[in-house]
């Protein structure tokens, strides 16, 4: 079921006078009268409300909003979450609304999160070694994949986090993650009312939140900041020496990191980390977050940004060729490499990608040709493929310098489900019986 629309809400958003705000100890109820006891705080930081476990086992939680934060816009758009039915494995949507024992609104119930925030767990090496200190390049990649898909399940219902950021995300682990503030999300006629800087799309700069209903590309930015964020050990991408605010540098475009002949400013004064981090990442991903990032890049308006369903299918081809083209050992499957991964003229070159590439990055046969191992096992030319089905057609330059098959034609040419002697594959089918 698809929630959203294009004129917003004229419920109020001004804060209503509760006469009693629970706390600690003392008991709310749902619409049914089901009674809970708010007990331990679980978290009082927020500025909006207070989170409580609660007397019933049964997963369940209580967010309290705090004094001045309750208004008649929260109370409505619960409501519109709670009777559209969402539900998503860690996804803590509301459950429930919860009133004081006047009836009056007070908060709501919602599954319970676990894990640290990724702000504090994962953005910062410190950080990162205290929490995941075994973890490859490939756990980092799986993370940013049940990241994206949870994503995915929230747009294909025309539902959007607007405040993407790292302190809303928390992690167990790279296939358990909880998405909370879930009240916040942009739902039917309800806007986001608030968004992080650095995580603000160049078309929303200057304008207020809680007055405009989010498109798809503005979503789009925040989700690329996010996943850059991931794989680029916390830094920004706008991040570099001599730069303004984050909507300063976010308005220029001059993103920090080079692809082709690009140019290239140090982040942060450090070549570093940083930029041995990018280096590393595959072409396909320094590309996709080039074209997005760069004032020059091809994909970088509101119109054009990659959205979920592309990053997912980047991602999973970086995936696939992390864990089956390269040892865990390899310096490109360390979270944290030191070296650069070949400089012009000490390796061989891909013709594929244009860049060169250490000799043992090339199979047998792929030296033979000049396209390396990378290269082959990513989407060809990096672009989406359909057969005429509608299926998704996973055709990648093994497909085409090795089995020699010609490109597909989007609409016409025949996945393997529709004809097994197509030699088409689909991800599905290709990646099905991974790890």
């Amino acid at each position: 079921m698809q929630i959203k629309t294009t004129e917003i809400t004229t419920v109020s958003d001004a804060p209503v006078r509760v006469g009693k705000i629970p706390g600690e100890n003392e008991k709310v109820y749902t619409r049914d009268e089901t009674e809970y006891e708010l007990r331990e705080i679980l978290n009082s930081g927020g500025g909006e409300g207070t989170i409580y476990k609660t007397n019933l086992s049964n997963g369940l939680v209580a967010k309290i909003y705090k004094e001045g934060k309750v208004t008649r816009r929260k109370e409505a758009k619960l409501q519109f979450m709670v009777s559209n039915h969402l539900h998503h494995e860690g996804i803590c949507f509301p459950v429930d609304l919860l009133y004081n024992q006047r009836g009056e609104f007070v908060g709501y119930l919602m599954p319970l999160a676990k894990g640290d925030t990724l702000k504090n767990s994962f953005f910062g090496k410190p950080q990162f070694l205290d929490h995941f200190s075994d973890w490859k390049k490939y756990d980092v990649v799986e993370l940013a994949l049940t990241i994206l898909k949870k994503m995915k399940y929230l747009h294909d219902r025309g539902i959007f986090i607007g405040d993407i950021k790292g302190e809303n995300i928390l992690v167990v682990d790279s296939k358990e993650v909880y998405f909370v503030d879930t009240d916040s999300y942009q739902v039917g006629n309800f806007p986001c009312p608030v968004i992080s800087e650095e995580f603000t799309p160049p078309e929303l700069i200057g304008r207020k939140c809680d007055s405009v209903l989010r498109t798809a590309g503005n979503e789009n930015f925040a989700v690329a900041t996010l996943l850059f964020k991931i794989v680029m050990q916390g830094i920004n991408p706008y991040a570099h020496v001599g730069g303004g605010s984050p909507l300063e540098n976010i308005q220029k475009m001059n993103f920090s990191f080079p692809f082709g002949k690009s140019n290239f400013q140090t982040p942060g004064g450090s070549t570093g980390s940083y930029y041995c981090c990018w280096d590393h990442l595959s072409m396909k991903i320094r590309e996709a977050f080039y074209n997005t990032f760069s004032r020059n890049g091809s994909t970088n308006s509101e119109f054009t940004r990659p959205d979920v369903n592309k990053w997912i299918e980047i991602f999973e081809f970086y995936d696939y060729y992390l864990r089956n083209r390269l040892s865990s050992e390899d310096e490109s499957n360390k979270v944290y490499p030191t070296e650069l991964r070949i400089k012009k003229g000490q390796g061989i070159f891909c013709k594929a990608g244009q860049h060169y590439v250490r000799e043992k990055g090339f199979s047998e046969r792929g030296r033979a040709i000049g396209v390396c191992r990378e290269c082959l096992g990513a989407s060809f030319e990096n672009r989406s493929y359909s057969c005429k089905c509608g299926n998704a057609i996973l055709y990648t330059g093994f497909d085409h310098y090795i089995k020699r098959l010609p490109v597909p034609v989007n609409g016409e040419s025949e996945c393997n489900i529709c004809n097994p002697k197509s030699g088409y594959i689909t991800p599905e089918s290709r990646f099905g019986k991974k790890h």
